[in-house]
């Protein structure tokens, strides 16, 4: 099944943007890429289950919500945070005692990382391009491998023997 749509809910835009700016240490907004991989995120969750997607997207509207209840934000929301506490309202859920409210944590950075480090310009300022590689992994299997890829396209179209006419 397809989901609905590759976007974010627009209400969680401004907390996934502020969780971009924390996971990237700030090299998405120096970049100029923070919305582009919040984005980003958003169709990096397509794919998943519904019950994950909509468990990391009702984590992120809880942690925004959360972490007005922390004296030091002043009843401010985690995406109208400073970058300090933002950073550090982050780091108090990824060390949490709850075991859930930590997986959480663990599960959304995997996510946003993923969604940073795929973007074709942070991709190019590493020398990230394996489209080469795998080009010449391809030819190399398809030149040493090529009489058995035969002969098994072969076997699996063959007629079966055990069935009569």
């Amino acid at each position: 099944m397809v989901a609905r749509s590759s976007t974010l809910p627009r209400g969680l835009v401004p907390a996934m943007e502020a969780l971009v700016r924390v996971v990237t240490a700030g090299e998405s907004d120096r970049r100029g890429l923070t919305a582009e991989v919040a984005q980003a995120v958003g169709e990096v969750l397509v794919p998943f289950p519904a019950h994950l997607r909509a468990g990391l997207l009702a984590g992120l509207a809880t942690f925004d919500q959360l972490a007005r209840m922390r004296p030091s934000s002043r009843g401010r929301a985690f995406s109208r945070l400073s970058p300090e506490l933002a950073e550090r309202v982050f780091k108090a859920w990824w060390h949490s005692p709850i075991f859930p409210v930590r997986q959480w944590a663990k599960g959304i950075k995997g996510v946003v990382a993923l969604a940073y480090w795929d973007h074709p310009e942070v991709r190019g300022a590493i020398g990230f391009a394996p489209e080469g590689w795998i080009a010449h992994v391809t030819e190399r299997r398809q030149r040493d491998y090529a009489a058995d890829i035969a002969a098994h396209a072969e076997r699996v179209t063959a007629p079966n023997p055990l069935v009569s006419k």
